[in-house]
């Protein structure tokens, strides 16, 4: 395994951040999916194509208000 030194830093970083915010009590897939219910609350979903490159990846979106959010 090639690991560099920036590649280590990084590593270490996101674990201890995970680690202090895990101490704190928050359950992070709870408030993740709290957000995205928020959010989308009332948003309709539609599948689309995205054309920024060739590969045309799907893409999911939702509209609220006649926005795209």
């Amino acid at each position: 395994m090639d690991l560099s030194r920036r590649n280590f830093l990084k590593a270490t970083g996101l674990g201890s951040l995970g680690l202090a915010l895990s101490s704190l009590g928050f359950d992070m897939p709870k408030v993740q999916a709290a957000t995205k219910t928020f959010k989308l609350a009332g948003a309709k979903e539609f599948t689309s194509v995205c054309h920024f490159c060739a590969c045309g990846c799907g893409v999911i979106g939702y509209v609220k208000d006649g926005k795209l959010i």
